[in-house]
């Protein structure tokens, strides 16, 4: 994977949610996108907040609010 590109002050993660998965997981990088798997089904948000428990707390790359955060797609 190579480093992740600079955006407007911040990083562009680009994951790829699957929704509806048996486990939630990190299933691992894929291409350019990390892949994760959510129980979270893909409705009024559920998934994504589901993506985002997964963030520890104090991580590097998560340490910035909710608000900091966007979705571009989902």
């Amino acid at each position: 994977m190579n480093s992740l590109p600079k955006v407007d002050g911040g990083y562009l993660l680009k994951v790829k949610v699957i929704p509806n998965a048996r486990q939630t997981q990190v299933v691992g990088w894929e291409n350019d996108h990390l892949k994760v798997k959510v129980t979270a089904p893909p409705e009024k948000g559920e998934a994504n907040r589901a993506v985002i428990a997964l963030a520890p707390h104090g991580a590097p790359t998560f340490h910035s609010p909710l608000a900091g955060r966007s979705f571009t797609r989902g």
